[in-house]
């Protein structure tokens, strides 16, 4: 899978399995196998969503605006 600035930043290959009677798709971002698949649409999902996670901060939100969950751990 290529980004649109043209770097490849993940994979999908395809396995023949039950003696080729059946497909699964090896998911792969960056070189690392991150999941396998019964689809071609799941495999591209887990890979693509690996990308945009990447680009994030990641963990949870630092703000909890104040809602039922903050006050039942803070009272």
């Amino acid at each position: 899978m290529t980004a649109p600035d043209g770097g490849v930043y993940g994979s999908v290959e395809l396995r023949r399995v039950n003696g080729a009677t059946a497909a699964r798709y090896k998911a792969i971002w960056r070189g690392e196998v991150i999941g396998w698949s019964a689809t071609l649409r799941e495999a591209c999902y887990r890979v693509h969503m690996a990308h945009i996670a990447a680009h994030g901060p990641g963990g949870r939100p630092m703000a909890d605006w104040g809602g039922a969950s903050w006050r039942q751990t803070r009272e």
